[in-house]
């Protein structure tokens, strides 16, 4: 007897299409054709064999969406952070899967792509000219 699938993925004329049939299940979909896509957008990836590709992540229409999913685990490991070493934290959470969430940790901003693929650096406000605040 074969079993039903969790997921069906169909490609047309090089689109496609993903139905994720289980609710607690996350497609990871390479796309190879990445010629004129820009390597500075955020699905743009480099695989483990060093070939570029694109990739997304689908789920299914019911289930909380990848950058929720991202997002949820950070705000739970900023609110650790903040109890087990008194470090004063805070999350900004974008909607947008192509945007980045951002943890901040003393000041310091830690940017981690919405999407899943990971964590993209940090960065720290510039102090005002002359160091008065003005």
């Amino acid at each position: 007897m074969i079993r039903t699938p969790d997921a069906v993925v169909t490609v047309k004329r090089g689109t496609a299409s993903v139905d994720v049939r289980r609710k607690d299940l996350v497609v990871e979909v390479r796309d190879y054709d990445v010629e004129g896509t820009n390597n500075a957008h955020p699905s743009y990836w480099i695989d483990e064999n060093d070939v570029p590709c694109t990739r997304t992540y689908v789920n299914a229409p019911d289930s909380e969406s990848i950058q929720e999913l991202v997002g949820r685990h950070l705000e739970r490991f900023a609110d650790d952070l903040q109890y087990y070493t008194n470090l004063k934290t805070s999350v900004d959470l974008t909607d947008d899967v192509d945007l980045m969430h951002v943890v901040q940790i003393q000041g310091v901003d830690f940017y981690f792509y919405a999407n899943g693929t990971g964590y993209d650096g940090w960065g720290r406000a510039m102090p005002s000219p002359g160091g008065n605040g003005s």
